[in-house]
């Protein structure tokens, strides 16, 4: 689990969202699936309106830089993903909206 920490498009103000990951090489991939609810979960809204992020994986802080991508714009990727996890895959078929997954890019040393 990693939590991610992103800048409420609204409030300005932190918000932290604890959430299970797929690192591959250093880049860290979260799902934003809403358990496959109908709406995109808030911490994906807020991304999108400021990529700059924090995030921390056990003891590990880094800032990074968040890219969300529609899973049907990088399906290899996306079938890594499930691969990792099958409940995304069962969630995208609860709804019929696409589900994003974000790209977690490391923009300073991790400590």
């Amino acid at each position: 689990m990693l939590i991610l920490e992103t800048r409420g498009r609204k409030s300005g103000l932190t918000r932290s969202v604890t959430l299970l990951y797929y690192q591959k090489d250093r880049i860290h991939y979260v799902v934003a699936s809403n358990g496959g609810r109908r709406g995109h979960p808030e911490w994906l809204l807020n991304v999108r309106q400021e990529p700059g992020v924090n995030v921390q994986v056990g003891a590990r802080r880094f800032a990074a830089l968040a890219r969300a991508i529609p899973s049907t714009d990088e399906p290899a990727l996306w079938n890594e993903l499930v691969n990792h996890y099958g409940g995304w895959g069962d969630y995208q078929k609860l709804t019929n909206r696409t589900i994003s997954f974000v790209e977690l890019v490391p923009t300073t040393r991790e400590n």
